[in-house]
């Protein structure tokens, strides 16, 4: 996911101001030692500390701008910006973090504001911490534990892609994980103290989505059925059933439920595997991913066009691809040459 911060200066005039990128928190130096580069000393290390950098801002000419990659694809670059934006400028002590002053009695008067344009959703910097929380357990999540975060928010999650799915749910703006964070936390960050009634509750979703629960519209009610047993008319009566008849639940439905949704996280599986080969391949041939996939897609035109085979092109390196468009590129000019 690509995250775009900006750090305005707070001041009513245009003059410039100058921030020294050095201060001390818990106990602890942060150094900012190059633009996108800082350091954190304590009281054994600080007489190695190098000098820092001084950040310069002028309000007309705006904002200082960052744009790196949070996720998968991040180099070390993007990870070392993380680290500046998060925790050197998220803690500064005059700062103000998308729009939420941080606490710090020895600073009266806020100078500067921090704004990531993904999280301007976010009210207060507490919220914008449980967001991030949030959006770490999602991407670290495994493939069966994000389709059941997916299947707990009432996502059709089957033939969902990976990605799509992640975005579905941790989306700063319109996540359903970030209705309400706390309680997302409070289930998933392995905390719960209702873990055995999230799980039910999880498979009786995709109990219904894969069609081992049905539905019918009866006398002005939704009745859930299992085979012709009606169990209930909502997804807590089913649950009540279910918990009066554990034999069911643990050998019928759990099991049919695991053999169903087998098939879909091999899917998931091999959806990540393929992502990691290509960015495997992108970084030994020097290119991002986006660049690996430019290459296949002029590997495509040549092939749909005769001048390659058609072949399985997945797993050839950045050179062998180039190779393969020169000789496409070759192919269709000498095609056009006028033959006397």
């Amino acid at each position: 996911m690509k995250r775009i911060v900006e750090i305005a200066v707070i001041e009513d005039n245009n003059g410039t101001m100058m921030f020294p990128c050095r201060y001390d928190y818990e106990g602890k130096t942060f150094i900012l030692t190059s633009e996108n580069k800082m350091e954190i000393f304590d009281r054994t290390n600080i007489k190695d500390a190098p000098m820092e950098v001084i950040l310069t801002l002028e309000k007309r000419r705006g904002p200082k701008r960052y744009t790196f990659e949070d996720g998968a694809d991040a180099t070390d670059e993007d990870r070392n910006i993380k680290e500046v934006v998060d925790i050197f400028w998220g803690r500064y002590p005059s700062a103000v973090i998308n729009g939420s002053k941080i606490p710090n009695p020895n600073f009266k008067v806020a100078t500067l504001d921090v704004m990531d344009l993904n999280q301007k959703a976010s009210a207060t910097y507490e919220e914008w911490v449980l967001q991030r929380k949030c959006a770490d357990i999602i991407e670290l999540a495994s493939e069966e534990k994000v389709r059941n975060i997916g299947y707990y928010y009432g996502v059709t999650v089957r033939e969902m892609k990976r990605n799509d799915l992640i975005m579905m749910l941790g989306n700063w703006q319109s996540g359903l994980v970030h209705k309400d964070t706390k309680e997302f936390l409070s289930i998933w960050s392995g905390e719960s103290v209702d873990i055995e009634n999230r799980d039910m509750l999880v498979n009786v979703r995709k109990a219904i989505v894969i069609g081992i629960i049905t539905t019918r519209a009866e006398g002005g009610l939704t009745n859930y059925y299992i085979n012709t047993t009606c169990v209930g008319t909502s997804e807590d009566g089913v649950m009540d059933y279910l918990r009066r008849n554990p034999k069911l639940y643990e050998t019928h439905l759990i099991t049919d439920v695991a053999k169903k949704e087998a098939g879909s996280i091999d899917d998931f599986k091999n959806e990540i595997n393929t992502a990691n080969v290509i960015k495997n391949i992108a970084v030994k041939g020097g290119v991002s991913t986006a660049q690996l996939n430019a290459l296949h897609k002029e590997v495509t035109i040549f092939v749909s066009q005769g001048f390659l085979i058609d072949n399985d092109y997945s797993q050839k390196s950045v050179e062998e691809l180039k190779t393969l468009i020169a000789n496409g590129k070759a192919k269709k000019i000498a095609s056009k040459t006028v033959k006397i």
